[in-house]
């Protein structure tokens, strides 16, 4: 057969002839394809869901009422297992300390300013997420009472009662570990902090005693041979004698 052309359909138009062609003369059998009924209806998605709520309806009536309660007492097992995990990680990471801990007025455990600032300093990120840590730290209240361990937040969602804190405990593993991450950077902090305030102390202290013990130099004053007393450089008596320097 001749080409048509040199577009991209010219085969296409060709294979197609060449199909009809083998049809017309028996050459290959057309396909048994079995074509729906006329009367047929497809289905909506109604009828769908219909009976989809239907077999949920019927799987919910075979379920025994004691089933379900088994159930709800395992899903609360393993919640209580998963906030005691939770408790002992933080008993483990944050230790009372004076140096980087104070009590405020609900005798709850929060985190000092200069150790706040020690901690957004050590982080590596950039301005905006150091001021969003410095929030979140100042944030943090602790329970470290033994078999109580709790970390509280302030709620800001609550309308009538904004004083109100939230145990981040129960809260959604996605935003758990966000929180686990900064208790984490306290842990790892708190020693570093405390040899760092160590130092400090260490240099203000050798600053002081070289102060104390630097010398006058020599070259300031004139002693006096006669009498031993110390005279200014410029001076030609000796102030407590008169004696000639």
């Amino acid at each position: 057969m001749r080409r048509r052309g040199h577009n991209r359909n010219s085969y296409c138009l060709n294979n197609r002839t060449v199909l009809r062609y083998a049809l017309y003369n028996n050459i290959i059998r057309q396909p048994n394809i079995q074509h729906p009924p006329s009367n047929y209806r497809r289905p909506r998605w109604s009828n769908i869901n219909n009976e989809k709520r239907k077999i949920k309806n019927n799987f919910s009536q075979n379920i025994n009422a004691n089933e379900i309660n088994l159930k709800i007492e395992e899903l609360k097992r393993k919640i209580e297992e998963k906030i005691k995990e939770r408790k002992e990680f933080v008993a483990a990471n944050i230790l009372m300390d004076e140096k980087c801990f104070r009590s405020n007025e609900n005798n709850l455990i929060i985190l000092k300013e200069d150790f706040i600032n020690y901690l957004v300093e050590k982080a590596k990120s950039n301005f905006i997420k150091k001021r969003k840590l410095k929030k979140q730290l100042n944030d943090l209240k602790f329970n470290l009472e033994k078999g109580n361990e709790n970390v509280l937040i302030e709620d800001r969602k609550s309308i009538f009662n904004p004083k109100s804190n939230e145990s981040i405990l129960k809260l959604p593993s996605v935003k758990w570990d966000k929180w686990n991450s900064i208790i984490e950077l306290i842990g790892k902090n708190i020693n570093k902090y405390k040899l760092n305030l160590k130092r400090k102390k260490l240099n203000t202290l050798y600053d002081k005693y070289e102060e104390m013990s630097k010398e006058k130099p020599d070259k300031e004053f004139m002693i006096c041979e006669k009498c031993g007393a110390e005279n200014l450089k410029e001076a030609i008596y000796c102030h407590y004698c008169g004696n000639k320097l």
